[in-house]
């Protein structure tokens, strides 16, 4: 088919903004995925990372401009977005009572225990914003688009962290940024808003912090771990969860062998192949008792003329000659309502 060649042109700029950049430090949008291994190699041997393909890359460019469109959106309704990409780090922690350093805290010494040994995790991120929540409180607001398959499961979810914490791995990331922004904003309460690609739909559920400090304490832990082996020049061993590992751009170290296998993490597919093999299944029992039902009505008029079957139906015999077979032919029988 005859093209201007835009699409070609617009693909090639896409992929010549695929770069790998080095990162220093534990980032709150990724420190949702479970692989300390994955989490160490990001900041020693990022270098080494294998690039994402051209289709990830659409979807990453597909979530900015969506970005950009429902802060548009917000503002023409009259919904101020403060502070937007905020930055954003998690304040050092007092190693002896465990109280986290304020901003405008000029002492060395801790000011509830007066020890003077401060524990860094390392961890960083960007607010999307801060928004007012109604209450007289402005808090942390992130944007996520997505498909009409993830807006459903999660818009429909009865315990929506949790749905998140179980299902695929990039919903996975979302609570844990969430809950660090509200933690060390020192706000109670967050709020997504979620943006269906598709029919354009949006849902803004809020989440309190109070019930998640459990998460937020098993992130710093994971931070701790991820710092120690960078201090101390180890790596953890590979998790070896093909699941996770196949779509991971340092498969080729943690897994050789398996880097050449042209492998997806992609939730929704998934989701789509299972709906269709249960179809499929579905759809061969219904003509097994198709068969059986006309097997039956076969028995039932063989031999017979035109007639009607209880006043509803007309049953009319029709001669169907084969034509790869001289002289071979069947009678088939259609049935019509009969009032036609």
């Amino acid at each position: 088919m005859e093209t201007l060649g835009i699409a070609k042109r617009l693909d090639e700029e896409a992929k010549g903004r695929i770069k790998i950049w080095p990162a220093k430090s534990n980032r709150a949008s990724s420190l949702g995925r479970p692989c300390i291994r994955y989490h160490v190699l990001r900041r020693t041997r990022w270098n080494e990372m294998r690039a994402h393909d051209l289709g990830l890359q659409r979807v990453f460019d597909e979530g900015v401009a969506q970005e950009k469109i429902v802060l548009q959106r917000l503002m023409a309704i009259g919904v101020e977005v403060l502070e937007q990409q905020r930055a954003f780090r998690v304040p050092p922690r007092c190693q002896g009572c465990g109280h986290f350093r304020d901003m405008f805290q000029t002492t060395a010494a801790c000011p509830e225990c007066g020890t003077d040994d401060w524990y860094d995790y390392q961890i960083t991120g960007h607010i999307d914003g801060m928004v007012d929540d109604g209450m007289g409180y402005h808090i942390p607001l992130e944007i996520k688009s997505m498909s009409p398959w993830a807006f459903n499961t999660l818009y429909s979810a009865e315990d929506l962290v949790e749905t998140m914490l179980a299902g695929p791995p990039h919903h996975q990331t979302y609570p844990p940024q969430l809950l660090l922004y509200m933690k060390f904003t020192g706000k109670p309460r967050g709020a997504w808003l979620f943006k269906e690609k598709l029919a354009g739909r949006h849902h803004d559920p809020v989440i309190y912090l109070s019930p998640h400090e459990h998460i937020i304490e098993g992130l710093l832990d994971k931070a701790r771990v991820i710092n120690d082996h960078i201090e101390q020049k180890t790596e953890p061993d590979p998790i070896n969860d093909y699941s996770i590992c196949s779509a991971c751009g340092f498969n080729h170290i943690c897994l050789p062998g398996h880097e050449g296998k042209q492998a997806i993490m992609d939730a929704e597919l998934e989701w789509y192949v299972d709906e269709k093999r249960k179809r499929e299944d579905s759809i061969r029992d219904v003509k097994a008792e198709i068969r059986a039902l006309e097997d039956e009505i076969k028995e039932r008029t063989k031999g017979r003329e035109e007639m009607i079957i209880s006043g509803k139906y007309r049953c009319v015999p029709r001669t169907v000659n084969v034509k790869p077979r001289e002289g071979y032919s069947y009678t088939k029988y259609e049935f019509q309502n009969a009032t036609e």
